[in-house]
This record gives structure tokens, C-alpha cells and sequence, in this order.
């Protein structure tokens, strides 16, 4: 198994091309988690959505039943 690395993100499309997607492990305490980063231009304000990695296995699994269809 490799080793928590906190605070490393995992861009969804080249650096510097926007709209862009960042996936950045992060920690919930004592738990670890990842943060999930959109930004639509450069510079503008971004959303980000945080949560464990238990909960972020959940949602894989609703978004693969989502895209099935």
C-alpha cells in the first residue's frame, strides 16, 4: 500500500486549461479524505466539495449506476 501523501492534487486536464477539475487528498481529522475543486476560468472564484474517502467510494459507485444508463 502507498503512502497518505496530504495535499496532493491530481489535475482532471492539463494545468492551465480551464474549466478545470482538481482531486486533492486531504485529511477530516483524523480521517482521510479528498476535496474535489472546480474551477471555471482562470482566476475566477471555484467550489469545492469535501469528503472522506469511505463516502467518496460511495459516490464513484451512484456515478458509474448514473452513467450506465
Amino acid at each position: 500500500m502507498k503512502k497518505w501523501l496530504n495535499n496532493t492534487i491530481y489535475p482532471c486536464r492539463k494545468m492551465g486549461t480551464y474549466p478545470q477539475v482538481y482531486v486533492e487528498r486531504i485529511m477530516h481529522g483524523k480521517y482521510r479524505g479528498i476535496a474535489i475543486q472546480v474551477f471555471e476560468t482562470k482566476g475566477g472564484v471555484g467550489t469545492t466539495l469535501g469528503m472522506t474517502t469511505r463516502y467518496a467510494r460511495i459516490l464513484i459507485k451512484r456515478l458509474n449506476l448514473a452513467l450506465e444508463a
